[in-house]
């Protein structure tokens, strides 16, 4: 059957979006860490410039969940006016003219954008929101303004970003909060979704026609879906997320930080590689004639000291980077929130990207290993080699006139 004569949903199962907001993530890697609370104390020596706010991330805790459970250390949200975003014409929708910008200690930066749906008693479906889905899709207007805004704050918090360096890579996610929503059939949110299946897949997907999605594709896209509430889910894909509930604040802080530990992770997996590659490079360096070049002093000196040095501190670095991302939120005790964060790391795959980088850290050490037994070789080489000059010059010692016993 082709898409013209697949049959249209059914509208009394459609979701109706009354009042909500798209909120767009831009992950950026600016330095290799920061100095929150300097940065907290430079944004107040100089003052707040005009329409801005900061404030300590944390948090919400909407549900039954034990209060000591919040990021750590709590990130840095500074907000700005950006009324060049809101002229920006987003297949009919428009920025809210303020941006979220959050620092995380480990370097890396979230710019956060909200874009209004207001849906008004009669409500949008969710095919209406599809252009705005495409538009949003790689968006590079938006995208080239995070870079910007980023590029701003390191240059203005200098003293608070440690080895300031910001990454060309960047991670994106929206998610679509709908505050008040409807369905003719359906008054519990997760057959609300059940309902409008096709609709849902094609927001989540970008793709202009849902009804043209295969079934296989539409039930992948709906298969993460986290609830709390009868009124309330969150169905999550890797692109995007959709959710329904009056108060999702904490769904969003989530998410948001998921994207940045996937943004992250990969960047320390391609650092990884880069180190690896050069080291191997290295190390099984050659000359025109495929041998490995030897020096006469390297009994005495240790050509890869320099090498063994470099990945000391590249695996230190790493290790360092990579903990204090898997522990900059804590939500053991949170059963909710720590079943939407693991719902979201299963559909970023972040535990292969855990697994790529710790396989690697052990590559890493596996070389310096191998770099110290070759020294350490090479030092047993020079003391056998002294020992037999030693051994060579006594048995010659009392042959040589003068120098002999009598």
């Amino acid at each position: 059957m082709s898409s013209a004569e697949q049959p249209s949903p059914d509208p009394a199962c459609t979701i109706r979006v009354h009042s909500g907001d798209c909120w767009v993530f831009f992950a950026i890697d600016a330095a290799f860490g920061i100095d929150l609370d300097e940065a907290q104390r430079l944004l107040a020596l100089g003052g707040p410039r005009e329409g801005e706010a900061t404030h300590r991330e944390a948090i919400s805790h909407r549900k039954r969940s034990p209060a000591h459970l919040q990021f750590n250390p709590a990130p840095l949200r500074i907000d700005q006016p950006s009324p060049e975003v809101a002229v920006l014409d987003l297949a009919g929708f428009h920025a809210w003219p303020q941006v979220e910008c959050t620092l995380f200690d480990f370097g890396a930066v979230s710019v956060a954008y909200r874009i209004p749906i207001d849906g008004g008693a009669a409500g949008l479906p969710l095919a209406s929101l599809a252009g705005l889905a495409q538009r949003l899709f790689d968006c590079a207007d938006l995208r080239e303004d995070a870079r910007a805004r980023v590029r701003l704050l390191t240059s203005r918090l200098a003293g608070a970003f440690d080895r300031p360096a910001l990454h060309a890579f960047v991670e994106d996610y929206t998610v679509y909060h709908a505050r008040a929503w409807t369905t003719s059939l359906h008054a519990e949110a997760e057959g609300a979704v059940a309902g409008d299946a096709r609709s849902v897949a094609s927001l989540l997907l970008a793709e202009p026609d849902g009804a043209a999605l295969s079934d296989q594709s539409v039930a992948s896209a709906l298969s993460t879906l986290v609830s709390y509430t009868r009124q309330d889910a969150t169905v999550i894909d890797w692109n995007a997320a959709l959710s329904l509930g009056a108060d999702e604040s904490d769904t969003l802080a989530v998410l948001e930080f998921a994207n940045v530990e996937l943004l992250q992770m990969r960047l320390l997996d391609d650092r990884l590689d880069a180190a690896l590659d050069r080291s191997y490079g290295s190390l099984l360096r050659r000359d025109a004639k495929g041998r490995v070049p030897r020096s006469p002093l390297g009994l005495l000196m240790d050509p890869n000291r320099a090498e063994r040095r470099r990945l000391a501190a590249l695996q230190m670095e790493n290790a360092i980077l990579f903990e204090g991302v898997n522990n900059a939120l804590k939500l053991v005790g949170d059963e909710h929130l720590a079943r939407l964060y693991a719902a979201a790391a299963r559909r970023f795959h972040l535990e292969d990207w855990d697994r790529s980088i710790l396989r690697k850290l052990g590559t890493v050490d596996d070389l310096s290993q191998k770099l110290a037994e070759e020294a350490s070789a090479r030092r047993m080489e020079v003391l056998e080699w002294i020992i037999i000059v030693l051994i060579a010059v006594s048995m010659v010692l009392p042959f040589v006139p003068g120098l002999g016993g009598k």
